[in-house]
């Protein structure tokens, strides 16, 4: 079996270890782990043992290569220039692993397919929201599901916690599968539905982009403000503008006041002119951030359903984790697993680490 160095990385990353601290729990030096990642060296026997040890994996974690599709977009973060990049990288092993779940899964229960339009580079903003509803048959009427809505038009969506960093959420389109992760600790089921629409921006909008931009975060804002609040259905309902009909309103659009604010304010809808439409929308907002924060926000897993129905049948929840090979912990953290598949990852017979090609083995005398 061959070595995949990125695995080590990989598992050291989601520990939140540097390669010092690695180098320090595993008795090797930081240049040694290093090389191991680089895959100019494989840990010896020795090492390998305090490795599986440390990190709780089998050794077929630490053969298990798989590599993502070159076809595939930036990852793209909510508030962007908050995202420290200790952050980044356990983002960028979240979303990897998110896809090679979901490949498995798709080859056991085939999952929906992606079902988008065609949207012309030169459509504006608001007419590929609109393009996007018609297609996808909503009219102009309020989204009152908006996971429900993607997950039917094949975009996998999940939350994994990610304590109090300042991100609502990330996203990546790998392939043909958009993959949408939000901040399972933060926010309210409103915040939460503008930041799915924000990730669906970023889908329609920068799917072929390799980096991301502050002006890519804004656009994306947009594109979630005119997909969510259609202006002329928008405009029938304001009848009035102050902060208490701001909160009811928002009830029915199932955004936050502070969204409808901001979707008002750029459609010019707050005041006669540039002023006053931005003095008003100062004005609401220094109320509406007075007010109780409502209902949290709900836990995601696209593929939640088949896993239970997995749980169930031990056959098809052993080989499920023998195909993907993936730590049963890590799958908890991202998809909400029972403890009961901690009884399933016990492999039917014990793997040598010895198997692994080019083990260097390490003798005492």
């Amino acid at each position: 079996m061959n070595f995949a160095p990125e695995r080590l990385r990989e598992i050291r990353l989601l520990n939140g270890h540097t390669m010092e601290m690695m180098a320090e729990k595993i008795g090797v030096s930081k240049q040694a782990v290093s090389k191991y990642e680089a895959g100019q060296a494989v840990p010896a026997t020795d090492t390998l043992a305090r490795i599986l040890d440390q990190y709780g994996i089998r050794p077929d974690y630490l053969t298990n290569k798989r590599e993502l599709p070159n076809d595939r977009s930036a990852i793209f973060y909510r508030k962007v220039k908050n995202t420290p990049i200790k952050k980044r990288e356990v983002a960028e092993v979240n979303v990897k692993w998110l896809y090679e779940i979901i490949t498995v899964m798709d080859g056991i229960s085939p999952m929906k397919q992606l079902n988008l339009p065609e949207f012309p580079q030169y459509l504006p903003i608001w007419e590929k929201a609109k393009l996007l509803r018609g297609f996808w048959n909503l009219g102009e009427e309020v989204i009152d599901d908006i996971v429900s809505l993607l997950e039917a038009n094949g975009f996998c969506l999940f939350t994994v916690n990610w304590g109090e960093e300042k991100i609502d959420g990330y996203s990546q389109m790998i392939g043909s599968r958009p993959i949408i992760v939000l901040n399972g600790e933060k926010g309210t089921k409103e915040r939460q539905q503008f930041s799915i629409a924000h990730e669906l921006g970023h889908m329609i909008l920068h799917r072929n982009a390799e980096k991301v931009t502050e002006e890519m975060e804004k656009e994306a804002d947009e594109f979630a403000g005119c997909f969510l609040m259609p202006e002329r259905a928008l405009k029938a309902d304001l009848v009035r503008n102050n902060a208490d009909y701001f909160v009811e309103l928002s009830k029915k659009w199932r955004v936050s006041p502070q969204a409808l604010v901001e979707r008002c304010r750029n459609l010019k809808l707050l005041g006669r002119n540039e002023e006053e439409n931005e003095a008003k929308r100062m004005s609401l907002y220094q109320k509406l951030n007075r007010r109780i924060i409502r209902e949290e926000s709900d836990i995601i897993c696209t593929i939640r359903p088949i896993l239970d129905l997995m749980e169930e049948d031990v056959g098809a929840a052993k080989n499920f984790l023998r195909e993907l090979r993936l730590p049963v912990r890590e799958l908890q953290r991202l998809c909400g697993l029972s403890d009961k598949w901690f009884l399933y990852e016990q492999p039917d017979r014990k793997e040598n680490i010895n198997d692994i090609e080019g083990t260097q083995i390490s003798f005492s005398f």
